[in-house]
C-alpha cells in the first residue's frame, strides 16, 4: 500500500508575554553596555561588534530576565538599534516594541511544504518513504538551514524504515523572515509523517495505534541517518502506557453524543526530537576555557552523528584534562 500527499504548514508568531525590550549606556571606559531580553548574549555580542566594526572588548551584552522567547529572541531584534544609538548619542538608551511592532518585526516559525510518499506491506510494516521538503525562510537566512536540516533528520518520525530518500531545501522569499521556534522544523514535519501513518492505517483497515506500535523505534534500531539507538528509546513504552486510555476513549467516550448534531472523534500522534545542536567543535566555544570539574553521563556515543563535529567527546575531555564517567543512570 502506498500513500502520497502534500502538506503545507503556516507562519506562526511566538507571542511571548514580554515584548522585545532593552536598554544600554556607555561605561566610563567607553564600553557600550547593553541589557537585552535575549536568549543568547554571545551571538548578540558577535553581531553587534560586527555591526559597529569595533573590537570585542568595546561591547558588553548582559542578558536580562527573559519573559518568554521560544526561539525568537535568538535573533538580533533591537540590540543593534540600541548599539547604534549609544554609538552616536553617547547617552543612555531604552527601547521596546509594542505588541504590534513585535508581530511585525520579529521572526516567525518557518512554513514548510512537504511532499511525502510512503509505502507499507499488508501487515502495516513500513517499507519505504520518499520526502521532499521546501523550507521558506523569508527575506533573511536566520536559522533556516537548521530548520531545513532538522526537518529532514526527523522526516521518518519515530519509526523504523529501511528504505529512505529525503531531500530538503531552504529558500529565500519576499515574505516575512523566519527564525528559531520550538522544535526547529520537527513540529512541521510531524504533521506530514503522522498524516501518512493515519492514511496508511485507513487504507489497510488498521487501528492508528496499532500501525504506530508495529513500526515504533526500539533499542538497537538504526535511524535513517545511520545512528544506532543504544538506549533511552521510549516510544514503545509510551504507546503501551497510552493504550488502555486510548481504547477506553475510542470505545466509550466517542460514542457519547451530548447533542444530536455533534460527533466525537479521537486522534493519536507521535513525534520525536533530537536533543542538542552540534557536535564538539572549536567555533562554538563561548569562554576561554572549560570550568567544569568533570562530566557524568549515561551513555557515551561511539560514533559522531553531527557533520560539524571535529572530535569525540572523550578527545575533548582529554585535551582539557577533565575526568569523565559514563554508564551512570543520571535520571
Amino acid at each position: 500500500m502506498v500513500v502520497e500527499r502534500t502538506y503545507r504548514t503556516a507562519f506562526i508568531e511566538h507571542a511571548y508575554l514580554e515584548p522585545d525590550a532593552g536598554a544600554g549606556y556607555v561605561d566610563d571606559d567607553g564600553t557600550l553596555v547593553i541589557y537585552a531580553s535575549t536568549q543568547n548574549p554571545h551571538y548578540d555580542h558577535k553581531e553587534v561588534i560586527r555591526l559597529l566594526g569595533v573590537e570585542s572588548r568595546r561591547v558588553r551584552i548582559i542578558q536580562a530576565a527573559t519573559g518568554g522567547g521560544f526561539g525568537s529572541k535568538l535573533d538580533l531584534n533591537m540590540q543593534g538599534f540600541i548599539a547604534l544609538a549609544l554609538w552616536h548619542l553617547k547617552q543612555p538608551v531604552r527601547m521596546e516594541y509594542s505588541r504590534e511592532e513585535s508581530f511585525l518585526a520579529t521572526a516567525k516559525r518557518h512554513p514548510l511544504e512537504i511532499h511525502a510518499k510512503t509505502g507499507a506491506d499488508q501487515n502495516g510494516r513500513l517499507m519505504a518513504t520518499r520526502v521532499s521538503i521546501t523550507c521558506n525562510t523569508g527575506a533573511y537566512g536566520s536559522y533556516g538551514i537548521a530548520v531545513a536540516s532538522r526537518s529532514a533528520v526527523h522526516a521518518t518520525g519515530p519509526y523504523e524504515i529501511d528504505n529512505v530518500k529525503i531531500e530538503s531545501r531552504c529558500v529565500y522569499t519576499n515574505q516575512p523572515f523566519c527564525g528559531a521556534m520550538r522544535g526547529f522544523g520537527t513540529p512541521q514535519i510531524a504533521i506530514a509523517h503522522e498524516g501518512q501513518m493515519d492514511l496508511l492505517a485507513h487504507e489497510l483497515g488498521m487501528d492508528p495505534w496499532e500501525i504506530r506500535h508495529i513500526n515504533a523505534l526500539k533499542t538497537g534500531a538504526v535511524t535513517a541517518t545511520g545512528q544506532t539507538l543504544s538506549s533511552s528509546v521510549g516510544i514503545g513504552d509510551c504507546l503501551q502506557a497510552l493504550k488502555p486510555h486510548y481504547e477506553q476513549a475510542r470505545n466509550e467516550w466517542t460514542r457519547q453524543t451530548p447533542l444530536p448534531y455533534t460527533r466525537r472523534g479521537i486522534g493519536i500522534g507521535s513525534m520525536w526530537y533530537g536533543i542538542g545542536n552540534t557536535g564538539t567543535n572549536a567555533e562554538d566555544m563561548e569562554s576561554q576555557g572549560v570550568y567544569a570539574a568533570g562530566l557524568v553521563i549515561r551513555d557515551l556515543p561511539a560514533v559522531l552523528s553531527n557533520w560539524r563535529a571535529q572530535q569525540t567527546l572523550a578527545g575533548f575531555l582529554r585535551v582539557h584534562r577533565l575526568v569523565g564517567i559514563a554508564g551512570i543512570d543520571t535520571r
